[in-house]
């Protein structure tokens, strides 16, 4: 007799068996089988959404991750990238103070330059490239006076604003700067004033008045930079030929050294140097506010004065100038300076060694003036070989008259022994 809980399974002919008897509910058992078609097709469903949709969830948020990993990487890369090998990208990376250094600038050979209007530009127009150590034709740099030289009203350590020119200088300049940019080169101001002579109008302590106001007022650079912003100059040369405290001096070149690499485009700053070699009565005598050692950590390049032998010679031992006459250059006075600032860090640095395109050179040099260059060439070319360096700057300054003189240029391009940055 059939049990009344309990339901007879019915054939099912399509599926080839029984049908499942759905157990009576209670309070003790939950149902373990639907007792519909309905119930059967919905759980399932129910449960495949639910999973779809976690791994959605899961596989976006994995898939945005790896976005973000990836374009990290990416940024870092690009970043790196363009610290390291900024060219390789095709930027032109602006540098911060830290960042400005020699090597950053291309440093080559120069001309310097009186006046635009006179014969000082012709040197350059008339030989505006030369041929580098590595037989590449480059532009030369220029180095001109006129828009960093202190006028009389400046004075006192008082900047009034740029030099008044000319009008016809004042433009003369602006073209001169362009065609340099156009051949390659860069132009590097001249800052300077008249501190000897009968038109001198600077004393020494005067200067050194205007280095201690600079210092301690550094706006009254704005004089300095904005000119270098407004004319796209590439770097500026301290050419301040008069003091009276080396450590005033040194504060100076390091104070303006850092409102140039400030600027949104940093320039660097340049020395020029008086001629000096291990001698006492020169060392004690021959411009002793201008302390070599120190300025060495203080100035991005240097431009050595080769252009005064005879007055190294003219101080006794109680520094009384009496002027000696002689020959302006020889080869062993220039193996003297280049060993005296090899001793005091100078050579460390970029330097260039200036000439004069004018005066009595070593007769036993050669004959001409182009045969004493010549050799005077080969041999800092040799000295700086041994010192690891590929090649050496030469710039030529002509007389204060601006009178032209290419003949340095000439007699040094012919021979390939001669190697120029």
């Amino acid at each position: 007799m059939d049990n009344p809980g309990t339901q007879r399974p019915k054939y099912n002919r399509k599926l080839g068996r029984y049908n499942p008897v759905a157990r009576r509910a209670s309070a003790s058992n939950v149902p373990v089988s639907p007792t519909s078609p309905s119930q059967r097709s919905t759980s399932p469903r129910i449960v495949r959404k639910k999973t779809t949709l976690g791994c959605i969830f899961r596989t976006s948020a994995v898939f945005i991750l790896v976005i973000v990993i990836v374009f990290g990487g990416l940024i870092g890369i690009l970043s790196l990238t363009q610290q390291r090998f900024p060219l390789l990208l095709g930027f032109q990376p602006e540098l911060s103070a830290d960042q400005v250094t020699p090597q950053s600038f291309v440093y080559a050979s120069a001309d310097w330059m009186y006046k635009c209007n006179s014969q000082s530009w012709k040197i350059y127009t008339d030989k505006p490239t030369y041929q580098n150590a590595q037989g590449q034709t480059v532009g030369k740099n220029l180095y001109p006076n006129g828009d960093f030289w202190l006028l009389a009203a400046t004075r006192n350590g008082y900047i009034e604003g740029q030099m008044a020119k000319e009008p016809k200088e004042y433009d003369c300049l602006g073209n001169a700067i362009n065609v340099v940019h156009q051949n390659g080169g860069n132009v590097c101001g001249v800052l300077g004033a008249n501190t000897a002579g009968s038109n001198a109008y600077w004393s020494a302590s005067e200067v050194n008045q205007y280095e201690i106001d600079a210092v301690n007022h550094p706006s009254m650079f704005h004089f300095i930079t904005d000119i270098v912003e407004q004319r796209h100059y590439d770097c500026v040369i301290n050419d301040l030929e008069a003091g009276t405290v080396s450590a005033t001096f040194t504060n100076y070149d390091g104070a303006l050294r850092k409102a140039l690499h400030s600027l949104k485009h940093p320039v660097l700053l340049g020395q020029t140097l008086i001629s000096k070699y291990n001698n006492p009565n020169v060392l004690a005598c021959r411009w002793p506010w201008q302390n070599d050692r120190a300025l060495a950590s203080e100035v991005d390049f240097f431009v050595i004065m080769a252009i005064d032998r005879p007055d190294d010679l003219s101080y006794d031992s109680g520094c009384n100038y009496n002027q000696k006459s002689g020959p302006r250059v020889t080869l062993g006075w220039i193996q003297d300076l280049y060993a005296y600032y090899k001793s005091v860090g100078i050579m460390q640095h970029p330097v260039a060694w200036e000439f004069p395109t004018y005066g009595e050179w070593d007769t036993t040099l050669g004959s001409s003036y182009a045969e004493a260059l010549h050799k005077v060439a080969l041999k800092l070319t040799q000295l700086s070989h041994n010192d690891g360096k590929n090649c050496i700057s030469l710039n030529f300054w002509d007389s204060d008259e601006g009178m032209a003189n290419t003949i340095g240029w000439v007699s040094i391009q012919p021979d390939p022994s001669v190697k120029l940055c």
